[in-house]
């Protein structure tokens, strides 16, 4: 996922410096996932949205709840913060960075937001946030360990998948 973001975010950049009459609209990148049992834990059967600033400012996490909210599609807001970024930079100089601990996401600190941060510096994303000037672009991330699929099964059967987000995304961004 985190190359395909970085792919992504190139293309965003050659797009921006384009000069076209849409170049000029802001750029937004996102990621949807079930990754961390944290996200369940923290949330239970409901999705969340991590925004990078740039996305923030748009209010793009909150387009997404808001339509869920009408659409029976439900989001949670969750903030990333500079710790979600910081937590994940290289201890030793065999690191380029750090993907994960040695605790299971469900207990570790900020379990949901970290896997975000980490993508924002694997991509190379978190150098056009707020701070870049020149050239912004916004960043979300949907985990939708919890609202994926429903929380309970009959016997040995898989859970029933719920399609989560594709409604909030499709109320957000289409209708």
């Amino acid at each position: 996922m985190t190359d395909l973001l970085c792919q992504f975010k190139e293309k965003a950049i050659e797009h921006k410096k384009a000069n076209t009459a849409s170049s000029n609209a802001p750029s937004f990148l996102f990621t949807c996932a079930t990754l961390t049992g944290h996200a369940l834990r923290a949330y239970a059967g409901y999705g969340i949205t991590l925004d990078n600033g740039f996305a923030r400012k748009h209010k793009i996490s909150k387009r997404i709840q808001n339509a869920g909210h009408v659409l029976a599609d439900p989001f949670e807001i969750s903030t990333l913060r500079r710790e979600d970024i910081e937590c994940v930079k290289p201890g030793r100089s065999s690191e380029d960075l750090v993907s994960a601990n040695d605790q299971p996401s469900t207990m570790t600190n900020r379990g949901h937001q970290y896997p975000a941060g980490f993508m924002l510096q694997a991509s190379g994303l978190e150098q056009y946030g707020l701070d870049n000037k020149e050239l912004s672009l916004g960043y979300t991330h949907l985990d939708v360990a919890g609202s994926a699929e429903l929380l309970s099964s009959e016997g040995w059967s898989l859970p029933r998948v719920t399609g989560s987000p594709v409604t909030a995304l499709a109320g957000a961004f289409l209708l």
